[in-house]
């Protein structure tokens, strides 16, 4: 069996983080229309996504060990290994969407996206619209995936690397997760089941959130707010507040 150097995995990681923080912090602002590339540095990307991580990386943990104990891309013999790939792609696909569909399944309600599980929320069509396209999604790269070993393993005689495997596993669950939490942070503040309240004084006027006006969030300078009423965002510097209250 391939020996994975891990040497080569913290300069991959570290630089994949910052980009997933990146990836974030845009979605859930633009959520809100706000340009958060406008207002954040690089430098405090990764603190911004720090209290995510540990959420992020114990479900990768789980989600990893089923990818490796269920997953079709196991370290079996190539002969075994290239048993359906005489099929036609048609085949293959039809094949793949019924030995994968538990998986899949599994995979899409451990993602953490409450908001989108039909166990908890099946009533609106929105939402199940979401759920299923969530869905095909996981299909749509687990048998692209399954494609690109397939002609690497035949032209090469070999599977590939345990490094590249591993990275392009990690990449689509951190992808995944990101979304997921994303899109539950944007929906806890929406519907007011955060606590998260600020006030502060600016030029002699008090600025205080509440169920309308909606602190969504600040940077190292800025601090953002979003009327759910009037659908209109606030951005203040926090060099010009007073007596900031949180």
């Amino acid at each position: 069996m391939e020996k994975i150097n891990y040497k080569y995995f913290v300069p991959t990681i570290g630089s994949l983080i910052v980009i997933l923080g990146i990836i974030k912090e845009y979605i859930y602002y633009s959520l809100f229309e706000h340009d958060i590339l406008k207002y954040i540095d690089i430098s405090e990307v990764f603190l911004l996504f720090a209290k995510d991580l540990s959420m992020i990386l114990f479900s990768l943990i789980l989600l990893g060990l089923i990818f490796f104990f269920l997953s079709n891309n196991k370290q079996e013999d190539i002969v075994v290994f290239k048993k359906n790939w005489d099929l036609s792609l048609k085949e293959r696909f039809l094949f793949f969407v019924k030995d994968s569909f538990y998986l899949n399944f599994l995979l899409l309600n451990l993602f953490g996206i409450r908001e989108l599980n039909f166990i908890y929320k099946f009533r609106n069509e929105w939402e199940i619209n979401h759920f299923i396209i969530l869905y095909i999604i996981i299909y749509l790269f687990r048998f692209i995936y399954d494609e690109i070993i397939r002609h690497y393993t035949l032209g090469h005689n070999k599977k590939l690397p345990i490094f590249h495997d591993t990275m392009i596993h990690f990449s689509f669950l951190l992808y995944f997760l990101i979304i997921g939490k994303t899109y539950i942070d944007y929906r806890e503040i929406i519907d007011n089941k955060t606590k998260n309240q600020i006030s502060f004084q600016i030029e002699n006027k008090i600025i205080k959130s509440d169920k309308t006006f909606l602190f969504i969030g600040q940077t190292k300078n800025y601090i953002f707010f979003h009327d759910k009423i009037k659908k209109v965002n606030s951005i203040y510097k926090i060099s010009d507040i007073k007596n900031l209250k949180e």
